[in-house]
């Protein structure tokens, strides 16, 4: 005997099947899009395509100043991927791949023009730099400290003082002098030992105390590049132990900065 129930089973069935489909086909995202230059090959979606020139505009500047400004030659392209599905940028020099938030380019809200997209620099410089120029320091923590506040140094020396789409309560403003930004900062909650701030920036929480992190990165090494011979950071940037390069103490040279930092009004 025909049980009615069996068929609103199979119904039940059919229509679950064709909706799982009907969604999946109308949420399918699309290939990204692909542009290659003479640096880089360019990945990208959640980004109008009229933003894409000044996307290759910046990115290949900031090839040329980074590795102009550093001395170095770097053959492999590097891959630049752009999409919404990315909250943070992360580069790797080893894969020689960035991977960029589509709301840095686009913040949301924001009424889209070329001047405003013009002006946000974006993180090409940061990113170009982690890639091309990694610390070869010890331990692993240490040389993403050093890293990190080169790529910070070369966006906020290359990338235009105009400020970047990242919350200010987060990550360092690249529209602020570095200087400044971090005495400001380390007036409201303490200046980090060198230690301290390795470890809050390699804590990949948002908090503010990262944030100082960051700016101390950035601020020690603009302070040794800009006072002192630019060989003598890449000697320590590069793995040598500090007094080997500069003659002095490491910890001479960060109560010598902070002393500059915490004179700055």
């Amino acid at each position: 005997m025909f049980d009615p129930m069996d068929l609103r089973r199979i119904v039940g069935s059919v229509l679950a099947i064709l909706i799982a489909a009907i969604v999946s086909h109308g949420f399918a995202r699309a290939e990204p899009k692909r542009i290659e230059t003479a640096h880089f090959v360019i990945e990208y979606e959640g980004i109008p395509d009229y933003v894409v020139p000044f996307v290759v505009r910046d990115a290949d500047r900031a090839f040329e100043e980074v590795t102009g400004f550093l001395g170095k030659r770097f053959s492999r392209k590097i891959r630049i991927e752009i999409s919404d599905q990315y909250a943070q940028p992360v580069s790797s020099a080893k894969d020689a791949t960035s991977r960029i938030p589509a709301n840095r380019l686009m913040p949301a809200g924001a009424q889209v023009g070329q001047e405003q997209i013009r002006g946000r620099g974006v993180t090409f410089w940061a990113a170009v730099a982690q890639v091309v120029a990694p610390s070869g320091q010890r331990p692993e923590e240490r040389a993403r400290f050093l890293t990190d506040g080169l790529g910070v140094y070369l966006q906020w020396k290359f990338g235009g003082k105009a400020p970047t789409p990242w919350p200010a309560d987060v990550y360092p403003n690249m529209g602020e002098d570095i200087h400044p930004a971090t005495a400001k900062l380390a007036a409201q909650i303490g200046f980090l030992s060198l230690d301290d701030a390795v470890r809050e920036l390699n804590d990949r929480r948002l908090t503010r105390a990262r944030q100082l992190g960051w700016l101390e990165a950035a601020s020690l090494v603009e302070c040794l590049i800009e006072t002192g011979p630019l060989a003598s950071f890449e000697k320590w940037y590069d793995g040598a132990p500090f007094k080997a390069a500069y003659g002095i103490d490491l910890t001479v040279a960060e109560a010598n900065w902070k002393t500059y930092i915490v004179g700055i009004k």
